[in-house]
């Protein structure tokens, strides 16, 4: 394989990985009431400030990863504030049946992207010249 290639298939990779976080961050952007929401039903403290810090981590550090700036420190942050969410969110073990079960899940998924995460910080040295 060619650097060439390497790059734009890491890229690809990396627009892939962060895709759902800025759908998410916009989201929440362009519904500030139901992100407050969601921040207040998961108990969280200070709901605006978490909410602001959530927006702000899934936006700008996924554009930066994507644009291959801070790459590995972008994913760094992401790894981080999936792995609070996941288990802020998905509390799996207080839950029981068919409830626990779509929690282990999400919890197992979040898991992959994290895996994802790794992989960028490992890989990114050699597959790009960003």
């Amino acid at each position: 394989m060619t650097q060439t290639y390497n790059h734009g298939t890491f890229l690809l990779a990396r627009i892939l990985l962060v895709a759902v976080f800025i759908f998410s961050g916009a989201t929440k952007l362009m519904d500030w009431s139901g992100g407050i929401g969601e921040m207040e039903a998961l108990g969280l403290p200070f709901p605006a400030l978490c909410l602001a810090s959530t927006i702000a981590v899934q936006i700008l550090a996924s554009l930066s990863l994507i644009a291959g700036v801070f790459v590995r420190v972008s994913a760094v942050f992401l790894a981080g504030f999936t792995i609070l969410a996941t288990l802020i969110a998905h509390d799996f073990w207080n839950f029981s049946g068919i409830d626990q079960l779509h929690q282990a899940t999400t919890v197992l998924e979040h898991a992959s992207i994290i895996a994802g995460f790794l992989l960028v910080v490992l890989l990114h040295k050699n597959l790009c010249r960003d």
